[in-house]
């Protein structure tokens, strides 16, 4: 450029002047013209770090009132507007720089920043793409780390909201997982203390399920030992009804047995009775007969009485197996009863 402007301002003078003071005066412009366009070059050098202008210079607003005024100088409109608008360019690279600047800060996303204003800046970069290639793709790395990390912090929150719903372990640790991968501390100390709360209630909950289990067992256990001892005392029962049972059966078997053995007695009672009342009215018949004989005929009956063996008769009568033939009353029903055997 510095030679473009020289060779023109060679050529203008050149025709311009003629004489030979004309053209040393103009030698004289144009050597301060020449020097004039250099500081103006070199104040706009001054915007950027360094020569290869891949990035822009700090304290930027002084520097470019510096370039503004040296650019005022020149002489030639033309190169003028030539550096104004590479001064315009830096100071469109510095509104785009402040614009990236204000979402993220050394390499950390922002925490006020959404995806809209995101969204902005993005549009915002696309203006000075092929402009400097280099301070492009500088700032577009900014921002594309700056979206990276805003989604993770979008992604991160929605699994915080899904594990605050869920409350169950499996959530609450893929919430933790994401929450731990967020550079903005003050986002991640948020989620976390979410999370936080999150891990409460989990453990609350499960120590409610572990109670509720605990006296479930208990109850069943209760339930168990209640059958046990039901079962028990049931058992306990069925042996005492059995027992009873056989108790009273051995009862009635004695009492069978007695009143077979007063039956037995009872006939042999009559078997006896019925002997004794025989030989009764065979004393009698005796005694009559007696009466009627001598004295030696009475002493003859009784002789025979008296040699009869008794014990053998009662024996007999023990022995022998009667049959019931009939029964009554003596004196009216409430008075001495009767049998009657064979």
């Amino acid at each position: 450029m510095k030679k473009k402007l020289l060779i023109g301002m060679i050529a203008f003078f050149i025709i311009a002047g003629t004489a030979t003071v004309a053209y040393a005066y103009n030698q004289k412009v144009i050597a301060k013209e020449q020097e004039t366009i250099e500081k103006a070059e070199n104040a706009i050098d001054a915007l950027y770090l360094d020569d290869t202008r891949i990035k822009l210079a700090s304290n930027l607003d002084g520097k470019l009132k510096n370039a503004k005024k040296a650019i005022e100088l020149v002489q030639d409109n033309d190169v003028k507007q030539e550096l104004l608008s590479e001064v315009e360019t830096v100071e469109h690279f510095r509104s785009v720089q402040v614009k990236v600047d204000s979402i993220i800060k050394e390499g950390v996303v922002l925490s006020d920043i959404d995806s809209s204003k995101l969204e902005k800046v993005k549009q915002l970069l696309v203006t000075i793409k092929g402009k400097n290639d280099s301070i492009y793709t500088s700032l577009e790395s900014k921002v594309s780390t700056a979206e990276a990390q805003l989604n993770t912090i979008n992604k991160a929150t929605k699994k915080v909201e899904t594990a605050e719903v869920a409350l169950s372990n499996k959530t609450y640790q893929n919430a933790s997982s994401l929450v731990k991968k967020i550079k903005n501390k003050s986002m991640k100390d948020e989620l976390k203390t979410r999370l936080d709360v999150v891990n409460k209630k989990i453990v609350a909950i499960k120590e409610e399920e572990k109670r509720s289990k605990e006296a479930e067992m208990a109850e069943k256990n209760r339930k168990s030992e209640l059958a046990k001892s039901q079962e028990a005392k049931d058992q306990q029962s069925s042996n005492n009804t059995t027992a009873s049972k056989n108790a009273s059966k051995n009862n009635s078997n004695q009492s069978q047995e007695k009143k077979n053995s007063s039956s037995t007695n009872n006939k042999s009672s009559s078997k006896s009775s019925q002997k004794t009342s025989k030989s009764k009215d065979t004393t009698k018949k005796s005694t009559k007969s007696s009466n009627k004989g001598s004295s030696t005929g009475n002493s003859s009956s009784q002789e025979g009485l008296e040699n009869r063996d008794w014990d053998k008769i009662g024996d007999y009568a023990e022995n022998k197996e009667w049959e019931h033939k009939d029964s009554g009353y003596i004196s009216g029903e409430g008075g001495n009863t009767w049998d009657s055997y064979e």
